[in-house]
């Protein structure tokens, strides 16, 4: 093969390998999500109170959205759970949604648990949290109620 040649497989192998970068990070840097029924259910659970988050999330991205926790004035920190059996819950460390497809996380069985609550936390209001991502955050409101309501 004559120079030409190969310079030019080498062009044409850079720009797809580039132009597929390019693509992913399209993803990431437009990434969506619609958020509904978004609440948070305050209970107490041996003298500690304790809050669950659930909500469902439509990711409108072209591509897969992956949570990682969430962020607010009403808590320090996040961990997200499965629930295995009635009896038993699991940790997971993220749970991702793929590219137009929703998830309800009361269906589902995940809820997100939030840690070092402050203390009284504001119940019947809608409240301002951060969804955070693997790529950045997203801001949503959720409903704080109690567990009778």
């Amino acid at each position: 093969m004559g120079k030409f040649t190969l310079a030019f497989l080498g062009f044409l192998i850079s720009f797809v390998v580039a132009t597929n970068v390019w693509s992913k990070d399209f993803g990431i840097a437009y990434q969506g999500a619609e958020i509904e029924d978004a609440v948070v259910v305050v209970s107490t659970v041996n003298g500690m109170p304790t809050a669950r988050l659930q909500m469902t999330l439509t990711n409108t991205a072209i591509d897969k959205i992956t949570i990682v926790g969430v962020r607010s004035t009403l808590h320090d920190g996040s961990t997200i759970f499965a629930q295995i059996s009635p009896e038993k819950v699991s940790r997971i460390e993220t749970v991702s949604v793929l590219s137009e497809e929703k998830l309800s996380m009361k269906e589902a069985g995940i809820f997100i648990q939030l840690d070092n609550l402050q203390n009284p936390v504001p119940v019947s209001e809608k409240r301002e949290f951060r969804l955070i991502l693997i790529n950045g955050e997203m801001p949503f409101k959720a409903h704080i109620t109690t567990p009778t309501h």
